[in-house]
């Protein structure tokens, strides 16, 4: 009778890591929206009237950053309560 090799044994399952997607996304937006405002800028200074364009142009950065900032904060905080819901929902049907 051959001599079989002893089993090997468990691997523990891999560690799964939190998606952390959001970050890079943000930065490479940023970086897309600082390069379109340097490049906005840069135009402006040629045309010659910077002053009212300038003023507008910070007007529209503080309006539209409050809206991506409250997707961002809301975005998070009801995806968090999203998938709660749905994993107790899930606990309960086992």
């Amino acid at each position: 009778m051959r001599d079989l090799p002893p089993p090997k044994p468990l691997e523990p399952p891999p560690a799964t890591q939190p998606r952390t997607l959001w970050l890079p996304l943000l930065l490479v937006l940023l970086t897309g929206f600082f390069a379109l405002a340097v490049a906005a800028f840069v135009v402006v200074l040629m045309l010659g009237y910077a002053g009212p364009i300038l003023v507008l142009a910070l007007l529209a950065f503080l309006f539209f950053g409050g809206f991506g900032l409250q997707y961002l904060i809301w975005g998070r905080l009801f995806e968090r309560i999203y998938r709660d819901a749905w994993t107790d929902a899930d606990d309960d049907r086992r």
